[in-house]
């Protein structure tokens, strides 16, 4: 079941970056940004190839990563965001993009859990998974926020208050999840070199 969890991880991937390349460039147009319309058709024809690739991995006989609800899910939501960004307050867009992304994080993170990826009993693989599947991926996720906040606050030349609160929270989140991320690799390491010394 690793390779399959691996197989569906790989495309997974590649869709959270594209929503979050999506969610940055929607926001710098929605905030005025015109130029950004041509960009944004391109990502939504790369995201049609991401989601047919994700369709794919989903099908998968048995649907043994129990995956194709939450799955199924994230399609419909796509459909409707990107039906209807153009036409969205930014903030709206913003929240959109960012509870999408959460849930396909959270998918990812189920499929860690179903396929028994993250629950390795070796100490060294187990720490490395969680940095696979949980901490770098969430950690990547907050500094995409961080990217397309800033996107849209350059479109449009001025901050808001909701934004200055917002990007004034995220530091410690990317800071929290980078301890996390270093204390995991730090015993996936550790781990690594007592059982090579046996």
């Amino acid at each position: 079941m690793v390779d399959a969890t691996v197989n569906y991880l790989q495309p997974a991937r590649t869709l959270l970056q594209h929503f979050a390349e999506h969610r940055g460039m929607n926001n710098a147009y929605l905030s005025g940004d015109v130029s950004f319309r041509e960009k944004i058709a391109a990502k939504q024809r790369q995201l049609a190839n991401d989601l047919q690739a994700m369709d794919a991995v989903d099908a998968q006989p048995g649907d043994t990563l129990k995956s194709r609800s939450a799955w199924q899910a994230i399609k419909a939501d796509w459909q409707s965001l990107s039906a209807n960004a153009a036409h969205l307050t930014t903030q709206d867009s913003f929240t959109r993009h960012t509870a999408l992304i959460k849930k396909l994080l959270d998918l990812n993170v189920q499929v860690g859990i179903t396929s028994n990826l993250v629950l390795d009993p070796d100490a060294d693989s187990y720490y490395l998974m969680d940095v696979v599947v949980n901490r770098l991926p969430f950690l990547v996720e907050h500094l995409g926020q961080l990217r397309g906040m800033a996107t849209g606050i350059v479109a449009r030349r001025q901050m808001s208050a909701d934004n200055h609160r917002q990007l004034s929270k995220l530091p410690a989140y990317i800071e929290i999840m980078r301890e996390g991320l270093h204390s995991s690799l730090t015993l996936a390491f550790e781990n690594t070199d007592r059982s090579s010394r046996g």
